[in-house]
């Protein structure tokens, strides 16, 4: 990613002019400290960067209504994205995505286990804007939040239905104007002890408003990268398990879709833990 090639060779831009002013590369340990550094010459212009998105975020109104996903916003959230998961030393596995529909857009699902899952996504998923449906009080996250509002992210009061259903009609016209894909957990919250929530049936009113595929996904091991952060190399699971076409579900309720959605969806988790036993 660009983002990460341009710190790294700050990193290395950084190093080389600290050894040329200390004259290290005299000495026969210069290789040595180079190696020893680097990394912790990265991680200080991680940091740089992340103070720069925050000055950044503070100009940036949240008040002010987004009608389109702004491209340049996303992918500055994609850039970051990948760089954390670089820096938390995850190794995301990855199958199913020849599933993904290539010639239209797609309402995407997923378990929900930990807020790692939205940015593994965005790292992975080169189809792009996708679009995710998030709680209003994301908005507040320092930094992230800002974001996530300019570059279209929809927020979803679900103690409010007339916000709601603003927050559905406005997906469904993503999707049908051809704008974003659109990404939503069906849970409508973390699952902190891991098993699967209920799935709300209005999770999936975007999909059949706008008749597009449904794409039913897993992941599994999110829960536990800040656990590992920096420490240890975390495994994630990325499945596309299968794709719900709007001629598959056309004469089926919303309750029946989630049920079928969920079902798919616990068949991969398990399958995926029982490898991992």
């Amino acid at each position: 990613m660009v983002v990460s090639i341009i710190l790294f060779l700050l990193s290395i831009a950084t190093l080389t002019y600290l050894e040329i002013v200390t004259k290290f590369y005299e000495t026969i340990w210069t290789i040595a400290l180079a190696v020893l550094v680097l990394p912790i010459v990265c991680v200080l212009w991680f940091i740089i960067y992340l103070l720069i998105l925050f000055l950044w975020s503070l100009f940036i109104n949240k008040k002010k209504e987004i009608n389109k996903p702004n491209r340049f916003y996303y992918w500055i959230i994609r850039q970051t994205c990948y760089l954390i998961i670089s820096f938390s030393r995850t190794k995301v596995h990855i199958s199913g995505l020849e599933k993904l529909p290539k010639d239209r857009r797609f309402v995407i699902i997923n378990n929900h286990t930990s807020n790692f899952d939205q940015i593994v996504m965005m790292k992975i998923l080169k189809e792009s804007p996708i679009i995710f449906i998030t709680k209003p009080q994301n908005e507040n996250i320092p930094i992230a939040g800002a974001f996530i509002h300019k570059a279209g992210f929809i927020t979803l009061d679900r103690d409010n239905d007339f916000n709601a259903l603003k927050s559905i009609l406005k997906a469904t016209k993503f999707i049908e104007e051809n704008l974003s894909h659109i990404s939503i957990c069906p849970e409508g919250t973390r699952s902190k002890s891991g098993t699967l929530l209920e799935f709300k049936p209005g999770s999936f009113k975007v999909a059949t408003k706008a008749r597009a595929p449904i794409v039913v996904s897993s992941l599994v091991n999110c829960n536990i990268i800040h656990k590992n952060f920096l420490l240890r190399r975390t495994h994630v699971y990325f499945d596309i398990v299968d794709c719900l076409y709007y001629e598959d579900y056309k004469d089926l309720s919303t309750i029946q879709i989630a049920k079928i959605a969920k079902e798919k969806i616990q068949l991969q988790i398990d399958k995926r833990k029982g490898e991992q036993k």
